[in-house]
């Protein structure tokens, strides 16, 4: 176990995003190529597909998947906003708003960093020094890896006529989850860390850990978004697949154990790589065919980068039009 003082990932991460990043010069620039790259993919994707689909029949699920979308998108905007208010300090909620809605188009680029540049870049401009949202990160991950495996288990010890223990089994991970979780915060050890790490950070108000409650309503929060995610699935697959035999809560287990494996490799893949897709397209396997689970990944996948850019850019649109009525 390192000391206190001794350097680690998080504060040389920190180092280079210090000297190398400037927001004035790369922010439109990155958020135009996050565009860039999301309508590549997505005409990259519509071509992939058989000419002869008539799209004219999905119009309806993938408009309700794209209203359904925004719930999983909001539950993860609350939490990033809760964990920078508890770690950071940052009071001033539209600066949070902005910084994930940001970071959130960024994930296509290539090359993981780029997500990180997008929260750090952000509150550095405000005054946040770059390791409060790299600790923030860290904390989010490592949260929704905790949220995925809960879901899994739950809906893997039960049958899927069994909701009512489901539900129960479920509520008992969680907090199980969140117990542990705030063990390892408020372990002597770990506590000085992280707490030394925070006091040692310009204009940070707030170094006080997460107490449990917390850390259980962001699991909690964290598990609703994969119940929704799995809730889109099931949706885009009732609407696409005529050959499928599966409950909701094998969707809801199948979501959330891609959405785990995504979150676990997203530190070195980017989210346009198609891991998600192909995890999924195995999960789904045993319950089609293999052809029709292809199919069902790439509509999903469609849906997904179209809502990115629906809902990311009226996001972000929408907090830069409020900071600048602020300011004026």
């Amino acid at each position: 176990m390192s000391t206190p003082s001794s350097p680690s990932p998080s504060v040389s991460l920190a180092a280079r995003l210090r000297t190398t990043l400037h927001l004035g010069r790369l922010g439109p620039v990155l958020v135009l190529l996050s565009f860039a790259i999301l309508l590549v993919l997505l005409l990259r994707d519509v071509q992939s597909l058989p000419a002869q689909i008539d799209w004219s029949r999905y119009v309806g699920v993938m408009g309700v998947g794209l209203l359904l979308y925004l719930v999983p998108l909001i539950i993860q905007l609350l939490v990033w906003s809760d964990l920078m208010t508890r770690l950071g300090g940052v009071q001033h909620g539209w600066r949070n708003v902005e910084a994930f809605s940001y970071s959130h188009l960024l994930r296509r680029i290539p090359g993981a960093v780029w997500y990180l540049v997008g929260r750090t870049t952000l509150y550095r401009a405000y005054g946040v020094d770059v390791q409060v949202p790299l600790v923030a990160s860290a904390v989010e991950w490592l949260l929704l890896m905790l949220g995925s495996a809960v879901v899994v288990v739950a809906f893997s010890l039960v049958t899927s006529t069994d909701v009512v223990l489901g539900l129960s089994v479920l509520a008992c991970l969680t907090g199980l989850g969140a117990a542990v979780v705030h063990r390892l915060f408020t372990t002597s050890v770990n506590a000085r860390l992280l707490k030394g790490l925070l006091a040692r950070l310009p204009r940070v108000t707030s170094v006080s850990l997460p107490r449990r409650r917390e850390i259980w309503l962001w699991l909690c929060l964290y598990v609703g978004a994969y119940i929704a995610g799995g809730v889109i699935l099931m949706l885009m697959v009732q609407g696409v697949a005529s050959d499928f035999d599966a409950s909701l809560l094998i969707m809801i287990r199948i979501w959330a154990l891609v959405g785990g494996i995504g979150t676990l490799l997203s530190t070195i893949i980017p989210a346009g790589m198609g891991i998600r897709e192909l995890s999924l397209t195995v999960a789904l396997a045993p319950y089609m065919t293999t052809s029709t689970a292809i199919f069902v990944s790439i509509v999903l996948r469609i849906l997904f980068m179209l809502a990115d850019v629906l809902w990311g850019g009226l996001i972000l649109v929408s907090v830069r039009l409020y900071v600048r009525w602020k300011l004026d």
